[in-house]
């Protein structure tokens, strides 16, 4: 009967032991964080008393406003369109207010303008592109 008891008292050490160890052998759920920033500035001020000076780019339908250094500011359709650092927005009028857009919403004959109708990349972070027309764009 000994032996029995022995016996026993052995599987119920298993069995405790067991009991222990397997709850701290469970993997546990890893907690993982993503976190993405895209900073797209906000529009530039502008501010004009009037309309401003635009000046017709040879050989194209798109008007550059000369006085505008901190961007560049164009007109070309109904719309006016302004590129800081490669960032584009677009108004319906001269002082806005300018809504963010795509570069691959910017009209072809925009980019595609002489390098002196531009003081800003086209594209942001992207000074290889400066004064050069490169990639898709809609047909306006």
């Amino acid at each position: 009967m000994r032996v029995r008891e022995e016996a026993r008292m052995k599987r119920f050490l298993y069995a405790l032991i067991a009991a222990a160890i397997i709850p701290a052998a469970q993997p546990m759920p890893a907690n993982a964080e993503v976190d993405v920033h895209i900073s797209i500035p906000a529009p530039p001020q502008i501010v004009f008393r009037a309309e401003p000076q635009v000046v017709l780019v040879p050989e194209t339908r798109v008007y550059y406003v000369p006085e505008a250094s901190a961007y560049d500011m164009y007109r070309y359709g109904s719309y006016w369109y302004v590129n800081q650092g490669g960032y584009w927005y677009r108004s319906n009028g001269y002082s806005g207010p300018f809504t963010v857009i795509e570069y691959e919403r910017v009209p072809r004959q925009i980019v595609a303008v002489p390098v002196q109708y531009r003081h800003h990349p086209v594209r942001a972070h992207d000074d290889k592109h400066r004064g050069k027309h490169s990639g898709k764009h809609d047909k306006h």
